[in-house]
C-alpha cells in the first residue's frame, strides 16, 4: 500500500503532465471496469449453470491434462512471440525505454519461473 502510494505520488508529477488527452483515462478506466465486472458477471453465470456431469467432466484427469498441455503450448509461443515483438515496437520507436525494460523484467520473470518449475519438475520425477 505504500508502494502504489509512492508510485501514485511520483505518477502524479511525471504522467499527468505530460499527458495529451487526460480525458481519455476516465473513460479508459471506465470501459475497463465495465469489462471486468462483465467478465465476473459471465464466470459466476456459468458456474451456476453447471450440472454435476459436468463437473465430474472438467476434473477428470484427461481433462486437465489436456488443459494443462494447451497452456504449456501457449506458454512456449509467448517465450517466442513476445521479444520480437518487443523488439519490434522499440526499433520502430513506438516504446520507451522504461517501457521496454519493463516489459524485458517481466519476460524475464516468467522465463527464469518457467525453468524453475521446469527443474522442480524434473527432480521430483
Amino acid at each position: 500500500m505504500i508502494l502504489a502510494s509512492v508510485l501514485i505520488a511520483i505518477g502524479d508529477f511525471t504522467v499527468i503532465n505530460n499527458m495529451q488527452r487526460p480525458d481519455l483515462v476516465s473513460i479508459g478506466v471506465a470501459f475497463l471496469g465495465v469489462s471486468i465486472s462483465t467478465l465476473a458477471l459471465i464466470k459466476i453465470a456459468e458456474e451456476k449453470s453447471k450440472s454435476e456431469k459436468q463437473r465430474i467432466e472438467e476434473e477428470d484427469e484427461r481433462n486437465v491434462m489436456i488443459n494443462n498441455m494447451a497452456k504449456s503450448k501457449a506458454f512456449d509461443l509467448m517465450i517466442i512471440t513476445f521479444p520480437i515483438f518487443l523488439l519490434t515496437l522499440t526499433v520502430m520507436g513506438y516504446m520507451s525505454s522504461v517501457a521496454f525494460f519493463s516489459f524485458v523484467m517481466l519476460f524475464l520473470v516468467y522465463f527464469f519461473y518457467s525453468t524453475y518449475r521446469l527443474f522442480i519438475l524434473k527432480s521430483s520425477f
